[in-house]
């Protein structure tokens, strides 16, 4: 059952006959409740399920970096949304059903600040060491800007370090996950603002075979 919140001209929640009204991030909306599907669902709705369950799966892992990364890349919408959005443009590949995220195209940030350049990894006592090229002379962003360390196997768990480093310092370092021999770890790297509200576009700083 459907609850009025301001009267008839206000929002409410719920079905009310046909009509369906909740709210999402503050705003209130209507729409119209759904016909019963008849059939089967065709061939293009069909890839683009499979397209989008592969974008979900690959990113919820990423979440932690997502959230600080595409913060300041949404306005009504969620960070999730923009990255699975950027995912689905930029870094699916093949045909259905056997589509596949390319990992060198992923991204985990988007903004304005002056991407990590001069990029090199190592493996050292377990952790990938990343550096980078610091700062000299005029910058987009600031040398205190924190940095955005992602390692990540191709269906593995990730390995995060979030705002430990500054980009001023010119290295980071993240534990190395977890693979079996000849998998390869993705290093991407990305920087964020002291209050995380900018961010650069992410990089991916090396590509590292076990």
């Amino acid at each position: 059952m459907g609850k009025f919140y301001k009267g008839i001209l206000g929002g409410f929640s719920g079905k009310v006959g046909t009509v369906i009204g909740s709210r999402w991030k503050g705003l209130e909306y209507m729409r119209s409740k759904s016909a019963p599907r008849r059939g089967g669902f065709s061939l293009k709705q069909l890839e683009q399920q499979a397209r989008f369950g592969l974008a979900v799966r690959f990113l919820q892992p990423l979440q932690p970096a997502l959230a600080i990364g595409y913060r300041a890349a949404v306005r009504h919408s969620t960070f999730m949304n923009k990255a699975v959005s950027d995912l689905l443009q930029y870094a699916i590949e093949g045909d259905y059903p056997d589509y596949q995220v390319a990992p060198a195209l992923v991204r985990i940030a988007q903004g304005p600040l002056q991407a990590p350049s001069g990029c090199n990894v190592a493996v050292q006592g377990g952790r990938v060491v990343v550096t980078w090229t610091a700062p000299t002379g005029q910058l987009r962003g600031s040398e205190h800007d924190g940095v955005l360390l992602v390692a990540l196997t191709p269906g593995g768990v990730p390995c995060f370090d979030l705002l430990t480093a500054t980009r001023g310092q010119g290295t980071a370092s993240v534990e190395l996950p977890t693979a079996d021999p000849g998998a390869q770890v993705y290093v991407y790297l990305a920087f964020a603002s002291q209050s995380c509200d900018d961010v650069s576009n992410s990089v991916v700083a090396g590509v590292i075979t076990l």
